[in-house]
């Protein structure tokens, strides 16, 4: 794409218009927000110590300059050098900007997990507050181990799962008849809330972010792309604390996952329809986001789960079942302890199947491999260039 002198009404030449193709068409959000987040991650990446850090911002330049020569011409090149320069500036000297946790917070998480551990064996109680709240200090080292191995940490990583999970409960208990502003309060009150009380995690907070873009551009009647709020939230959140990109791998992999979803899922899920594959839309799910996220896994821990899709595929459904039956249990057990052990029975059995699962699946020949970093960063940059072919034809329509 190129862009194009325009006349401006006194009738003389004026400068590039920034937001029009070649063919006089307004350039959509979708495209400048992914250009723009894409151009000030890199600048950030590029100043920035650490392990790997040099490889992962070269990795990037090359995406964003194919990406610029390829939709939005030299002009926005330079546009896209000129953030680069000013976050990096910015992320010299930035600092993490932590999530305040008050002492009653950090007493109520505790409080929380204490309940479920009178109500179920202490190793199924500390997986089950992994997977609700992400508190994973408890968890057996063994499980977590297995979890690596298969590919399915994100289920003891609080994250947009969880929020969305309990944003559709409140739906299917009458948020959906109230009145738009009335909609906007309760989902931002309880994202908020249920954020700082599982401790602010990033990735936790891109959710939040999100869904309190989402809900307020959807109470104007107008419709949230998955592509805008995701780089709507993810620009905002590396402005205020540019430390994410180089200090949180969580959010690294949070984001780079809801693009996999936003973007892939559902031409794979359609394509495995077509074979009449059973769970297509998980496993189609699973794949977007697995394909997304391996460029980022290979280059920090130069790992890849072999058995990652099919343990997602067995692992995730129950996901949400737990998640409710442990926080039935918990909550059960401060009322009165003897409830909570009746109602944990089904927690501790849902967790006992997801810890089988997993330790069978680890136990599989060649379940998870670990590269040199030569092969790792070669394989990064086959998985992208496939990506980009793919998005070519599949995804494109995001940002048109």
């Amino acid at each position: 794409m190129r862009l194009v002198r325009l006349q401006v009404d006194s009738g003389h030449k004026g400068s590039v218009d920034w937001y029009r193709q070649a063919d006089g068409r307004p350039m959509t959000p979708s495209r400048w927000l992914f250009i723009t987040t894409l151009a000030i991650s890199t600048g950030i990446t590029l100043v920035t110590p650490g392990p790997g850090i040099l490889a992962q911002g070269i990795f990037l330049m090359v995406l964003l300059c194919a990406i610029l020569v390829w939709r939005a011409g030299v002009r926005g090149f330079v546009l896209a050098i000129l953030l680069m320069a000013a976050m990096a500036v910015r992320a010299v000297n930035a600092v993490p900007v932590p999530i305040p946790q008050p002492a009653w917070l950090v007493s109520g998480r505790a409080t929380f997990v204490h309940a479920l551990t009178r109500a179920i064996p202490d190793r199924e109680a500390q997986l089950g507050a992994g997977m609700l709240l992400g508190v994973t200090d408890g968890i057996d080292k063994q499980t977590i181990k297995n979890f690596r191995t298969d590919g399915v940490t994100h289920v003891v990583a609080v994250s947009g799962s969880n929020l969305s999970l309990i944003l559709t409960a409140l739906s299917m208990f009458g948020l959906t008849l109230l009145s738009r502003r009335w909609r906007v309060v309760v989902t931002v009150s309880v994202a908020v809330g249920f954020t700082i009380f599982t401790g602010g995690e990033p990735s936790m907070i891109r959710a939040a972010v999100m869904a309190f873009l989402a809900v307020l551009v959807m109470a104007q009647g107008r419709r949230a792309g998955g592509t805008n709020t995701l780089c709507a939230a993810a620009l905002l959140m590396i402005v205020w604390d540019p430390t994410l990109l180089w200090g949180s791998v969580g959010f690294q992999l949070s984001a780079a996952a809801t693009f996999g979803l936003v973007a892939f899922s559902e031409p794979i899920t359609v394509y495995l329809s077509r074979f009449r594959i059973p769970g297509a839309l998980l496993l189609g799910a699973t794949l977007g986001a697995t394909l997304t996220t391996m460029p980022l896994i290979l280059l920090t821990f130069q790992q890849v789960s072999l058995v990652g899709p099919l343990a997602n595929l067995l692992v995730v459904p129950l996901v949400p079942f737990i998640m409710v039956s442990v926080a039935i249990t918990g909550l059960a057990g401060l009322l009165v302890p003897l409830l909570g052990q009746v109602a944990g029975i089904a927690a501790w059995t849902l967790l006992r199947i997801v810890e089988w699962l997993t330790a069978t699946a680890a136990r599989l020949p060649a379940a998870s491999l670990t590269l040199a970093r030569r092969d790792a960063i070669l394989l990064t940059l086959l998985t992208t260039f496939f990506l980009f072919l793919y998005g070519r034809r599949h995804a494109r329509h995001l940002f048109d």
